[in-house]
């Protein structure tokens, strides 16, 4: 058995202890930290008896396995200040699981252009493009207000099959419209995930540009 998922757990469960100490019991940043946490474990575990390493791809619990261009598209905006650590790691997680033959890209979005992976191009998944995208999202600032349609657009220009938007905000009605507009022929999947604080659980959806 492999020791990768017990060292990643620690490792996500090192985060938690950092917010568990620096806020109070009571405060928002100190909920969602642990919302973040709860669901990094639960990716973990679904991994597999072989750790992070084996199994199906997934981002959150949603698996990708079947797509073979994928495009993650993940909110910076001030908001996501206090999770911003826990979605680093298991977007990592998720981008280090992908096969070779996967092809991937990063865009992080809040208001202005978007802040794309250095390559500009869907990459495939070797060791060594997974190893740039990891700084690449190390380096990430949470800041900004939430508007994903630059993202968006870039996202459907390199023709994926598979787009995982992530926010922790709500959008305007203009970026369903846009979706429709860039998905016109429901080729692109578009799955959504959203931090639901109040309930304590992340939100998934999926569609076909059925939004």
């Amino acid at each position: 058995r492999s020791a990768a998922k017990p060292n990643m757990l620690a490792k996500a469960r090192g985060y938690y202890k950092v917010y568990l100490e620096r806020h109070t019991a009571d405060d928002l940043p100190r909920t969602k930290a642990l919302v973040a946490f709860q669901q990094v474990e639960s990716a973990l575990e679904k991994a597999g008896p072989g750790g992070p390493d084996a199994g199906v791809p997934g981002f959150f619990g949603l698996p990708l396995g079947g797509a073979s261009k994928i495009v993650f598209i993940v909110d910076r905006s001030g908001s996501m200040t206090d999770s911003i650590d826990f979605v680093k790691y298991e977007l990592k997680r998720c981008i280090g699981v992908l096969s070779q033959e996967q092809q991937f890209y990063v865009i992080f979005y809040s208001s202005g252009p978007p802040v794309e992976l250095p390559s500009r191009t869907l990459v495939n998944g070797t060791v060594h493009n997974k190893q740039l995208a990891f700084e690449f999202i190390d380096g990430i600032i949470p800041q900004g207000e939430t508007d994903p349609s630059k993202a968006l657009e870039r996202a459907f220009a390199l023709r994926p099959d598979a787009i995982c938007l992530l926010t922790d905000g709500e959008f305007d009605r203009a970026i369903i419209d846009l979706v429709r507009r860039l998905n016109v022929s429901a080729t692109v999947r578009v799955h959504t995930l959203g931090f639901l604080y109040k309930t304590g659980e992340i939100g998934r959806a999926s569609c076909r540009e059925r939004v």
